[in-house]
């Protein structure tokens, strides 16, 4: 049910973009990144997954990426990820991480510098 929610939301926030994203330019969208599929994803199959009132017509798991892709959304992936008790980090925050980390390396390298110099009695070890 959350997984769906997070679809069906997806969709309306696609919708309220400007320009809109109808259901046809996300089926368009999902199948120009799919272009090996034997047959073509159609709106009516979009609209099945996504019916409330369809309970056993569940979204395809392997059209999660592509549809999240094509609706510029990762909040189903999001749901899928913390059904796994897992996170997603965006290519923007590990960036900010490995930065972090690297600060962190680097202030204790200058530590262990300092450490170094006053064991050799305060001498510069620059050059």
């Amino acid at each position: 049910m959350e997984l769906r929610g997070a679809i069906v939301h997806a969709i309306r926030e696609a919708a309220n973009r400007t320009p809109p994203l109808s259901r046809d330019r996300i089926v368009d969208r999902m199948n120009d990144l799919l272009p090996g599929l034997a047959k073509k994803l159609t709106v009516r199959q979009l609209n099945s997954w996504t019916a409330a009132s369809k309970e056993f017509s569940e979204f395809p798991a392997r059209f999660i990426p592509v549809f999240c892709v094509a609706v510029e959304s990762n909040e189903p992936q999001r749901v899928m990820a913390q059904a796994l008790r897992l996170e997603l980090v965006d290519a923007d925050a590990l960036a900010a991480k490995q930065i972090g980390e690297s600060l962190i390396q680097e202030a204790e390298l200058r530590q262990r510098r300092r450490e170094l110099q006053l064991k050799l009695g305060g001498k510069s070890g620059k050059g």
